[in-house]
């Protein structure tokens, strides 16, 4: 995001002719008209969103507040520069005083917010046995629900979406118990390691975690293979809600982007074209509820999307987790459990290691 806040990149864009500086991006921090960012387009009259208006002082690379020396031996603050020359004596390290201006700014704050649970998702991944998992407290397997930060203390401060994960956390809870043709996901995962060879295979697994496990995890091999299977079925099924949380908290913050970069979009996914949010926010689409497609200060709303379509997101859109509800064989679930770990680990890499 930092980079997107450069002269020259998408959110700074500016032409050059005959020695002349123009700018005529609504999209650009350099844009000083009738928008700007972070949600710019012409029927938005705020002008205070560019450079000449950063969210904190500019700063050298060692972190004290710049000024630029110009050759009329005077010294200016980056914001009190003409264009040409903020252009020309621009330093990487000021982009810290917009990079607030980014239309994704929110997806980043919402990293921040998960990270307790990114951390926790890392440390379950670095368990390599049943032995390991059983060390945690966790000998039940669903008392992994209850240590989750992500459902028992991740907040927002919106409570909107604090009231949401509320919801999710009971939701979860149905499917660590009823996941796939109503077993729960730990009888699913030992039918993936029971079961491996395919064809007919019925198991009592309608029964509780202790009969599970005395009766077909009696060698220690096959309880870490049900182990890494659980988890992998564990964090496929919390990364739907993981996402879904992520996008309804960039729209009642106003910067849902799913429309960047997209020929074809689906507006609809979380109701952000057809719902009415419990949220303090204009415009209204019911008395007190937030209408974010009529939004103009939206970048996906009904007048604006066109403005961001060539737009590249830099945290990406929802990862296709496979198999979230898992009905397929379990010859075929012990084979993808990998991809699914895997791609839980590619989304946090492009969405929170790379974030800024």
């Amino acid at each position: 995001m930092l980079q997107d806040m450069m002269p020259g990149e998408q959110y700074a864009k500016f032409t050059l002719s005959g020695g002349v500086f123009t700018v005529t991006d609504h999209l650009s921090i350099l844009y000083t008209g009738a928008s700007g960012l972070p949600k710019g387009i012409p029927t938005y009259s705020d002008t205070t969103f560019n450079f000449r208006h950063p969210f904190e002082a500019y700063k050298d690379e060692n972190g004290v507040v710049d000024t630029v020396l110009l050759d009329n031996g005077l010294k200016y603050f980056p914001e009190q520069l003409s264009l040409p020359n903020f252009i020309h004596h621009f330093k990487p390290s000021w982009a810290k005083a917009l990079v607030k201006y980014h239309p994704e700014y929110s997806y980043y704050e919402y990293c921040l917010a998960t990270k307790k649970s990114q951390s926790f998702d890392t440390k379950l991944r670095s368990l390599g046995s049943f032995t390991e998992a059983a060390a945690l407290g966790d000998t039940g397997y669903y008392l992994l629900l209850h240590q989750d930060p992500f459902f028992n203390n991740t907040t927002f401060g919106v409570s909107y979406i604090d009231s949401l994960l509320g919801v999710y956390r009971k939701q979860m809870y149905t499917k660590m118990h009823h996941y796939n043709d109503n077993n729960s996901i730990l009888a699913t995962a030992i039918t993936m390691v029971v079961c491996r060879n395919g064809g007919s295979c019925t198991l009592d697994t309608s029964t509780g975690y202790n009969y599970l496990v005395s009766t077909y995890l009696n060698a220690a091999c096959s309880r870490d293979e049900v182990w890494k299977n659980f988890l992998s079925l564990y964090l496929a099924a919390k990364q739907g809600y993981v996402q879904e949380l992520r996008q309804r908290y960039a729209i009642v913050n106003g910067v849902y982007t799913e429309c960047m970069s997209k020929k074809f979009k689906n507006l609809s996914k979380y109701g952000f074209d057809n719902e009415c949010y419990h949220v303090n926010r204009t415009p209204h689409c019911t008395p007190a509820h937030y209408d974010a497609y009529g939004d103009s200060k939206q970048p996906c709303s009904s007048t604006t999307s066109g403005y961001y379509a060539t737009k590249i997101p830099r945290f990406g859109s929802d990862a296709d987790i496979p198999f979230n509800s898992l009905t397929a064989s379990a010859h075929l679930l012990d084979s993808v459990h990998k991809y699914i770990n895997d791609a839980q680990e590619d989304l946090y890499d492009s969405n929170c290691k790379s974030y800024i």
